[in-house]
């Protein structure tokens, strides 16, 4: 059963693991079936209609979140209207459930919703799937097309994890211009009306270690894989576990400092293609850490280099700075609005870690967008343009 607190997220398969430990809930389980919803990107959001009054809540708690607030405001009528339809007494709460999807810097935000809990006055929760089109954005999360049967006696949770993984895995080749995945999980509604609904998470980069390192779903290291290789993944492994430690307690420690050590040697005798892998997964697990890495040793990241120049790859992975700006000019002269993007973009484009960028100077670079403080040369780009990138400015946020 539902707390009531979790009326205001998507229920996680604590639920499900909760029924099939009663007394009578695997008796009932003959083959289930479900069917999964991609469930998009952002922190849980809930729309709280009791009477005519309207509460928004973000992450289990009420918010002022203006940019939600505007988002509901012009459905209001639309809301009110919805909730008659769910109520089976004028008391009853009605809680629409999803999440607040904002991942790019240039696109609007707005409100995805999978779940609606109706609770009464006997604080009874009821649930049933979000099949209404309140919102003109309701199309853009969509139902896989084949449901996922479960053999008798199959491990439930465990087989609509992997359901979930396999089909989303793809997906987080694909990011955001913030960085973050496009898409945060499944959404699976069973056949049965006794079952309850499961949203399973799926995190790219934790999918990403799990798979290169054999143990996804049960699976062992690849034969095909070299010594070296079955080695990084390992190391890799312990690093990761060091660095999160090492976050927890706000500075470098010595076993993240061993870890790092025993990773580097193993990377200076790699073949190239192993090591530049391996690399690669080493600075994104530190993208959004307070540790930088020169290229030798570990570093706390500063804030504004006190050097003229610097590379590109520096400013990513030695400075707080969370992303950069590119900018491209046409064959005119004209240039265009410049777009941001995080670091961890970065794999998209690995050309850009060369780029060298200089400290701004009025005379010759004016006024930068955003204030930045440093920029590189205009390059030649696609076609008939040019493109340059700029760091160390105002950097957008979004909008939770």
């Amino acid at each position: 059963m539902l707390n009531v607190n979790e009326i205001y997220t998507l229920n996680s398969d604590r639920v499900l693991n909760s029924f099939l430990s009663a007394d009578n809930g695997p008796s009932i389980i003959t083959c289930p079936e479900y069917q999964g919803k991609v469930v998009l990107n952002g922190p849980d959001a809930a729309i709280d209609i009791i009477h005519r009054n309207i509460r928004l809540y973000m992450n289990a708690e009420p918010t002022d979140n203006p940019s939600f607030h505007a988002f509901v405001e012009p459905y209001r009528r639309r809301l009110l209207r919805a909730a008659k339809k769910y109520r089976t007494s004028p008391s009853d709460r009605v809680i629409i459930t999803g999440k607040w999807h904002h991942v790019q810097y240039d696109e609007e935000p707005f409100f995805a919703p999978y779940l609606v809990h109706i609770l009464s006055g006997d604080q009874l929760v009821r649930c049933v799937r979000y099949d209404l089109e309140i919102f003109e954005t309701d199309a853009f999360s969509r139902v896989l097309g084949s449901p996922v049967q479960l053999r008798d006696g199959q491990n439930l949770i465990h087989r609509l994890r992997w359901a979930a993984e396999n089909t989303l895995f793809d997906s987080f080749e694909e990011l955001s211009s913030s960085g973050l995945p496009f898409y945060a999980g499944i959404l699976w509604w069973p056949r049965s009306p006794r079952l309850p609904a499961v949203f399973t998470t799926v995190t790219g980069p934790q999918r990403q270690l799990l798979a290169d390192l054999g143990i996804l779903s049960g699976e062992v290291l690849s034969a095909s894989m070299s010594e070296t290789q079955q080695r990084l993944q390992h190391q890799l492994s312990e690093f990761s576990d060091a660095l999160k430690m090492a976050a927890k307690a706000g500075h470098l420690t010595s076993q993240l400092e061993k870890t790092l050590s025993v990773l580097l040697a193993t990377l200076a005798t790699a073949e190239d293609e192993a090591r530049c892998e391996a690399e690669a997964k080493m600075l994104g697990m530190l993208a959004n850490t307070i540790f930088g890495f020169d290229g030798k040793i570990l570093t706390v990241r500063m804030n504004l280099p006190d050097t003229d120049t610097l590379s590109f790859e520096d400013v990513a992975n030695t400075t707080t700075a969370k992303g950069f700006w590119l900018q491209t000019r046409d064959a005119l002269g004209r240039e265009g609005e410049p777009k941001f993007y995080a670091f961890r973009y970065l794999h998209q484009c690995p050309s850009t870690l060369a780029t060298i960028l200089r400290r701004r100077t009025p005379e010759i670079d004016g006024c930068l967008p955003n204030d930045c403080k440093f920029v590189s040369d205009w390059v030649p780009s696609t076609g008939n343009t040019s493109a340059r990138c700029m760091a160390f400015g105002q950097e957008p946020k979004l909008s939770w």
